[in-house]
């Protein structure tokens, strides 16, 4: 099935129906109505394509109404509990009790969370990509699943390790920053160059790595990109370099496109960077 998306100004209500029977006043769900719809189903949630570092969201509403009344009356009483929750880069949150029109508005609750006759559950669906790629969850309220699915229109371009290009991991393996040295001397005559990478992964350093300039027996440089997003909300470029030559680093977050650079004058001793504020955090 597929029901139309409403924005948070509207909504989506999703209706619970209750099976009414003569002896009691209500029993287990009966079937579960989509507005505007009779056919039983769960809800399919496309987010629009959302930019890292952006955010997309829905407004949607579950109630509970009674099998022998119109989808979307909302005439019966329930619990509302949630059975499996979203994780990133998808949440779920600004849960409200309100009514058939508060399009969530209303009363700040939780779940688990009883909802009376004329009652509206309300919350907010949020796709806030923090890389690139295509994603999928489900959020599962009561039995009722949101099949969610969102994208950020590109599947991103991991560093490519080559003689010359570091390519070190935030997450094992994906690659994600790119660091490339060039260096430059008037001493010996005049030299420049690229530096030359050495990666270290074998010896299990996958965040880090070094560069020599004028032969394989001599690294120059020991650089790292550490994950301070809970800190600084900025990823942080260490290096120290063991020369005196001039030389210009360059940090690629390869997710993002964000860079930082680094210059050394020739014939001045390089000194330690700890750079906290080097590239943002998405």
């Amino acid at each position: 099935m597929n029901g139309s998306k409403m924005g948070c100004a509207a909504g989506v209500l999703l209706t619970m129906t209750w099976l009414v029977q003569s002896s009691i006043a209500a029993a287990a769900p009966a079937r579960l109505d989509h507005l505007g719809s009779t056919t039983p189903n769960d809800a399919n949630v496309s987010f629009p394509t959302t930019a890292v570092g952006m955010t997309s969201s829905f407004c949607e509403g579950l109630c509970y109404t009674k099998s022998t009344s119109p989808p979307g009356t909302c005439d019966a009483s329930g619990p509302e509990s949630l059975d499996h929750n979203v994780s990133a880069p998808f949440s779920a949150n600004n849960y409200k009790i309100g009514n058939t029109t508060s399009s969530c508005t209303g009363t700040p609750t939780s779940l688990p969370v009883t909802l009376s006759a004329g009652q509206v559950l309300w919350f907010n669906l949020n796709f806030t990509p923090t890389h690139n790629g295509t994603f999928s969850d489900t959020l599962t309220i009561s039995g009722f699943n949101f099949f969610l699915s969102g994208s950020t229109g590109s599947s991103g371009s991991a560093c490519t390790p080559n003689s010359t290009t570091l390519c070190i991991d935030q997450e094992p393996g994906d690659g994600r920053f790119m660091i490339q040295v060039t260096y430059h001397t008037r001493q010996g005559g005049g030299l420049s160059g690229s530096g030359n990478a050495i990666p270290l992964s074998s010896l299990g350093v996958t965040q880090g790595g070094l560069f020599w300039f004028f032969a394989s027996t001599n690294p120059e440089m020991l650089i790292k990109v550490l994950d301070g997003c809970a800190v600084t909300n900025h990823f942080w470029v260490f290096f120290a370099a063991t020369t005196n030559v001039g030389f210009t680093v360059t940090v690629t977050d390869t997710e993002t496109g964000n860079f930082a650079t680094y210059t050394n004058l020739d014939r001045h001793p390089a000194p330690p960077v700890e750079d906290t504020s080097a590239l943002p955090c998405p």
